[in-house]
């Protein structure tokens, strides 16, 4: 069941969640910039107060490094691609650590280079007396 889990994040929430992250994002920085030229042109003498304390938000270095953060986080949610590769490294990595995987890879490698030594012995030229 956890195996059907991970493909349906992998399938849906991840590119959903990339997606909503890099809307909030561009509509964010699209409101403040228009709001920043908006105050830049105007200079904020005709505005209702409302208006000022939104240009107030607005100037906010808070709510700048915000955007940014989301930005950045909707460009790191890895894509569909990597999220298959880092759950098939994540596999194998919890197969090699096993530890009756890895007695079987000792006993295995015994039995190759038993099978390789003997195998040597045969090949080599035998000397004439």
């Amino acid at each position: 069941m956890s195996l059907v889990f991970i493909i349906y994040v992998v399938q849906v929430l991840l590119p959903a969640l990339s997606v909503t992250l890099g809307l909030l994002c561009g509509a964010s920085a699209f409101f403040m910039m228009v709001s920043t030229v908006v105050h830049f042109v105007d200079k904020g003498e005709n505005w209702k107060p409302d208006y000022k304390e939104c240009c107030i938000w607005v100037k906010s270095k808070r709510n700048w490094v915000g955007v940014f953060v989301l930005g950045l986080l909707a460009n790191l949610v890895p894509d569909k691609e990597t999220s298959y590769v880092l759950l098939a490294a994540y596999g194998v990595q919890e197969i090699a650590s096993n530890d009756k995987v890895q007695e079987l890879g000792g006993k295995s490698l015994e039995v190759l280079e038993k099978a390789m030594n003997e195998y040597l012995k045969e090949s080599e030229p035998k000397e004439e007396k």
